[in-house]
C-alpha cells in the first residue's frame, strides 16, 4: 500500500478527529447525566465546540489550498458552486456552498453569509436563528456561535461534502 494523496489524507485525518471529539462530547453528556451540570463538564463542552471550529475552519481552508489548481483564477469555491451547477451537480454545488457559508460565519460571525444562512429553507446543519437559542435557555452547554457545530452530523456532513467535491473534481 503506497502513501495516502495529499486531499485523501486530509480528509481521512479530519474523519478521525471527527470521531475523536464525537467520542469525547458523548463521554462529557454521559458524564453531565450521572454527576450534573459541574464546571468541569460545561468547560470541556465548551472546549470541544471551540475545537471543532477550529477543525471545521482549518479542514475547510486546507482542503481550498490544495484544491486551488482546479480553479486558478477568482475565488475558489464561487468558481466550484458555478462548476458543479455547470455539470449537473445543484445538490453538490448546495451542500458544498452551504457549508462554505457555515465556515465564514465560524470566521466572522454575523455578516454576508449568515445572512444568506437564515434565508435557506433547508440546510444540512443547525444554525442559530436571530433571537433564538439551540436549545432551552439557560442550558449551560448552550454554543456561544451561530452554528451548532456540536450537533450529530456537521462535522462529518462537512467531510462527507468535501469528499464528494475531490471526487468529483478528480474523476
Amino acid at each position: 500500500m503506497g502513501a495516502i494523496e495529499g486531499v485523501p489524507l486530509l480528509l481521512s485525518a479530519a474523519e478521525a478527529k471527527a470521531r475523536k471529539f464525537d467520542e469525547d462530547i458523548s463521554e462529557l453528556h454521559k458524564l453531565m447525566d450521572e454527576q450534573g451540570g459541574q464546571t468541569v463538564f460545561v468547560n470541556g463542552l465548551r472546549v470541544a465546540v471551540i475545537q471543532m471550529e477550529m477543525a471545521a475552519v482549518g479542514v475547510f481552508s486546507l482542503f481550498e489550498a490544495r484544491m486551488q489548481p482546479y480553479f486558478p483564477n477568482g475565488p475558489f469555491f464561487k468558481s466550484l458552486r458555478t462548476h458543479l451547477f455547470d455539470a449537473d451537480q445543484p445538490d453538490l454545488a448546495n451542500d458544498v456552498w452551504n457549508y462554505y457559508l457555515a465556515v465564514n460565519v465560524l470566521k466572522h460571525g454575523q455578516g454576508t453569509s449568515y445572512e444568506e444562512l437564515i434565508k435557506s429553507p433547508e440546510l444540512p446543519f443547525i444554525i442559530k436563528r436571530p433571537d433564538s437559542f439551540f436549545f432551552n435557555e439557560g442550558d449551560v452547554a448552550e454554543p456561544e456561535g451561530l452554528i451548532h457545530v456540536t450537533a450529530p452530523g456537521f462535522f462529518h456532513g462537512l467531510i462527507e461534502t468535501l469528499n464528494r467535491v475531490y471526487g468529483f473534481l478528480v474523476s
